[in-house]
């Protein structure tokens, strides 16, 4: 019988915290080890204040509302998890897809009217403003947090060496080529889950025991590959 699996995530602690006990939730008693691959940083860049503002994700929420509440502005969100995070920070938020290919296509579609704002990280993908502005509606950007780099714990190193399975979700192309970086020559089987197929794309050189996209870019949809894969390779 192969070893039970261990779950490794990457994200930042309070994320990483949250998804290990939605996927305990769903999935049953796991080993969880955290080993974040970056950590937020918060930027004082020049913030707009004019129009609706777009969240592609809930660490631009947290650097925006560290800066000024929504007071009922306009946000466009990218995923649910995104809407509340901006609904508690006092936006009137708007769910518009689970990714940024998604969200523009939603704007656009509903057209939707200048000046916006996107609150973005150093690192970002999607090019939202540069498409929309392309599409002629007035798009400005704020990078108001970094993602710098983190190197893995010495219990995540030990882990990689080892041959025990590892259950291993990424959510955006930078985790992924952190992680690619981090697991090369790894021993142990990698079980990896892609929120999307531009983080599949972004896993250069990793040896892996089974790769799977999520059907859906949402965390539920990850624990539902992580389940499928489980069964199928009866890592239970």
């Amino acid at each position: 019988m192969p070893a039970t699996p261990i779950l490794l995530l990457t994200r930042p602690a309070v994320q990483s915290q949250r998804f290990a006990q939605q996927a305990r939730a769903a999935l049953g008693p796991l080993t969880v080890v955290i080993s974040p691959l970056t950590e937020i940083r918060f930027l004082e860049a020049e913030m707009p204040r004019e129009g609706a503002v777009i969240f592609t994700s809930e660490n631009g929420v947290l650097a925006h509302a560290r800066r000024v509440l929504g007071a009922g502005r306009r946000a466009w969100c990218v995923g649910a998890r995104t809407a509340r995070a901006a609904e508690a920070a006092g936006f009137h938020a708007q769910t518009s897809g689970g990714d940024a290919d998604a969200l523009v296509s939603d704007l656009i579609a509903r057209g939707v009217r200048g000046p916006l704002l996107h609150v973005r990280g150093t690192h970002s993908r999607g090019a939202v403003a540069d498409r929309l502005n392309s599409a002629g509606i007035e798009t400005h950007e704020a990078e108001l947090y970094d993602q710098r780099p983190k190197p893995p714990t010495a219990e995540a190193r030990a882990l990689l060496a080892d041959h025990v399975p590892l259950l291993v979700p990424l959510f955006s192309p930078r985790s992924a080529a952190l992680f690619a970086a981090a697991a090369t020559g790894a021993g142990a089987p990698l079980h990896i889950f892609a929120f999307s197929a531009a983080v599949a794309a972004a896993l250069k050189g990793v040896e892996m025991a089974s790769l799977d996209v999520a059907a859906r870019p949402e965390a539920g949809a990850m624990i539902d590959a992580m389940a499928q894969r489980i069964a199928a390779a009866g890592l239970a």
